[in-house]
């Protein structure tokens, strides 16, 4: 079995790409974790883990060994498309590339006041504090990053019915990842599965044809 030691961690980048980059995101893990005699990392889409001697970490840890890693049932490799190089990401316009800025408060419209529901009289919104916006707060736009991707999100068909989005096409590529493997079964819904030596990995499909149940 690998053993992994926490100086080693730095030497994987691929667990790190797979860690989100901020608290604002689906589970903030903005760094690996180990769970179950596995180092992991996830962002909600891709999983990757690796085996390992340390210890668990502490606290709550998204459950990723509960996600289908049986290698059993049928599955092809299908090579991933090329889609040429990654477009460089951009500064993020929503936040000047701050990662930080005021946004308008949503529940009074920027007003910093609204309606009371029993005497009908102007309070000051309880959202905001009556300001009418957020002042210095994570951009929503980059997730805090000050960037944004330099292409928009579209869905890339890898066979007759499983599509994934071309950011991970790119991701895995960037790692020499150029083949994945999908279930064979159209009725049954299975990640895509992918290696990169004893790195074992999961994706998400974007897309599923409407066959699939």
């Amino acid at each position: 079995m690998t053993t992994v030691e926490p100086s080693s961690l730095d030497s994987l980048p691929l667990i790190f790409a797979a860690c989100v980059s901020s608290e604002s995101s689906r589970y903030g893990i903005d760094k690996p974790f180990v769970r179950d005699g596995y180092v992991c990392a996830t962002d909600g889409r891709i999983a990757v883990r690796m085996k390992t001697q340390m210890p668990s970490t502490p606290g709550s840890t998204p459950k990723i060994e509960d996600l289908n890693w049986n290698k059993g049932y049928k599955s092809v490799p299908i090579d991933l498309p090329n889609l040429g190089d990654e477009p460089k990401d951009k500064k993020c316009s929503k936040c000047d590339g701050i990662g930080r800025a005021d946004f308008l408060c949503d529940k009074c419209d920027g007003y910093g006041d609204s309606e009371c529901f029993e005497c009908g009289h102007e309070k000051d919104c309880v959202a905001c504090d009556g300001l009418g916006k957020f002042v210095d707060e994570i951009c929503e736009e980059c997730n805090g990053g000050g960037s944004v991707a330099g292409y928009s999100d579209e869905t890339i068909m890898i066979s007759t019915h499983i599509g994934i989005r071309n950011r991970a096409i790119w991701l895995l590529r960037r790692f020499n990842i150029c083949c994945v493997y999908i279930n064979t079964e159209e009725s049954r819904v299975r990640p895509v599965r992918f290696t990169l030596g004893e790195i074992e990995g999961l994706l998400m499909p974007a897309f599923l044809s409407a066959e699939v149940k």
